[in-house]
């Protein structure tokens, strides 16, 4: 069944070469990032989860990320009719005016038809003058306006989906790195106590070794010399530990900085061994050089604004089309701030828009959009050639500590026997102080290196794991 596995992942590794069918990744990958993980540290996972929640370079990137998210809906907005209110009241005087000469006109006419009936039934009329601007006028109105055709919406839409993925690409990247910067964090600040541990047990040796030599000092079984030399070894120690105190504080200081909290605030030892907190990948570098260039949100960052340009280009090129809306207008118009059937009414327009020459501005802005996205192409195929240099140097780094951590195992084993057999000895006094206290400087020199290089392997193992892009993130 494992060579099945092996075989397919083989296989599908080779495919992944082709860019459109990267999306496979997404169903593939889980079978294929097959790896050997051991304890998982709760109080670490807590730490991460703090860290997420409260620091604030990620805060910001929460924020410009919901920003986004806004603007795609104010995108969406545009496809929506637009309803309004408006009402406006006018009060002029002067200005130009129109003469109608009525009197003059009809006067005649009246006068003759009064004759004729010998009556005054029609009225002697008087000539008009009617300024232009109206006085005591109102309109008052509700107005939709809905596009009916308008290819910008569309696109820009679109765009702004993009724009909204390649947002939160962002964010959920920043995320990986912070992670990553948590955890190598704390495998530091786990270092330096333990630095601290080995440099107090070296303490206690050494004590324990002056104790015995100024007993052999008093049966005249050595020299005082004996006793001077452990107290200078003794002295370099203090030098020595005050420096892995200073180490250790500034672990703690820079810990607690990623996690935006007080730079002196205690840290946590989870009662799992740290050195247990270990990821083994089990795949080919082949295999995860592929994966990773599926599952890296730089890269979709990237591909979403290629994407969100390439909405732009439709958008320059559909330009050369008309758009259309239409208007829609209910309310009241008239003199006198009235609202009755005399002054009700209902407007309904439709406008058509339609640019036919602009001085050759679509075609610049085409072709500016062209290449724009020209260029973020090239950054993707140099950001691809990036992330497998990285996911490459991630693992050969990986292997190289793996080994070294093994050769300082193995060391440490020896001298630790080789100390145990010369602490005897010399307590028989069969061994000379000065032989013991070598074998002691080993001792402590091996178990610094054998912490600084398991220190080493764990964090090689979350960049590899973050040049994967599959860290995993704790919620709280």
């Amino acid at each position: 069944m494992l060579l099945l596995i092996f075989s397919i992942a083989q296989g599908v590794t080779r495919w992944l070469a082709n860019k459109s069918h990267r999306h496979l990744v997404l169903i593939l990958g889980p079978v294929l990032l097959i790896g050997t993980a051991t304890a998982q540290s709760s109080v670490l996972d807590a730490y991460i989860a703090e860290g997420v929640r409260s620091n604030l370079a990620l805060k910001q990137e929460n924020f410009a990320n919901a920003r986004q998210v806004e603007a795609l809906r104010e995108a969406r907005g545009l496809f929506m009719p637009q309803v309004s209110f408006g009402a406006t009241y006018t009060r002029a005087g002067g200005g130009r005016t129109i003469d109608l000469p009525l009197g003059d006109l009809l006067n005649p006419v009246y006068q003759t038809l009064n004759q004729m009936t010998a009556s005054d039934q029609f009225p002697t009329l008087a000539n008009q003058s009617e300024q232009f601007l109206p006085d005591d006028f109102h309109d008052t109105r509700v107005r939709l306006v809905q596009p009916l055709f308008n290819p910008d919406i569309l696109f820009n839409y679109r765009a702004q989906q993009n724009m909204a993925n390649a947002s939160k690409a962002k964010r959920e990247a920043y995320e990986q790195e912070l992670v990553k910067e948590i955890t190598v964090a704390y495998y530091q600040f786990l270092q330096t106590r333990e630095a601290l541990l080995i440099y107090q047990n070296s303490r206690e040796l050494l004590e324990e070794v002056l104790r015995v030599n100024k007993k052999l000092v008093q049966r005249d079984k050595a020299t005082p010399d004996a006793v001077y030399g452990v107290e200078y070894e003794l002295s370099k120690l203090d030098q020595e530990e005050t420096d892995a105190q200073k180490n250790h504080d500034l672990a703690v200081s820079y810990f607690n900085f990623l996690l935006n909290r007080d730079l002196n605030t205690s840290v946590m030892v989870d009662s799992v061994s740290w050195w247990e907190l270990q990821y083994q990948p089990t795949t080919s570098l082949e295999t995860q050089q592929g994966l990773a260039l599926g599952s890296r949100k730089e890269l979709s960052q990237l591909q979403s604004s290629i994407q969100a340009t390439e909405q732009q280009l439709k958008i320059n090129r559909f330009r050369a089309l008309p758009t259309l809306n239409v208007v829609a207008d209910l309310g009241y118009q008239g003199f006198g701030y009235s609202f009755d059937e005399n002054q009700d009414y209902w407007l309904v327009q439709f406008g058509l828009n339609w640019d036919l020459f602009k001085g050759f501005q679509r075609k610049s802005q085409t072709r500016q959009t062209e290449l724009r996205i020209a260029e973020l192409k090239s950054q993707e195929e140099a950001l691809e050639q990036q992330i497998q240099l990285q996911v490459q140097q991630a693992y050969l780094s990986l292997r190289a500590a793996e080994k070294s951590s093994e050769a300082a195992e193995a060391a440490l084993k020896s001298v630790s026997s080789q100390f145990k057999v010369a602490k005897r000895r010399h307590e028989e006094a069969q061994l000379p102080y000065f032989q013991l206290l070598q074998v002691r400087t080993d001792l402590t020199l091996a178990s610094l290196n054998q912490s600084i290089t398991r220190c080493e392997l764990l964090i090689r193992q979350v960049e590899l794991q973050a040049a994967l892009g599959t860290l995993n993130i704790p919620r709280s």
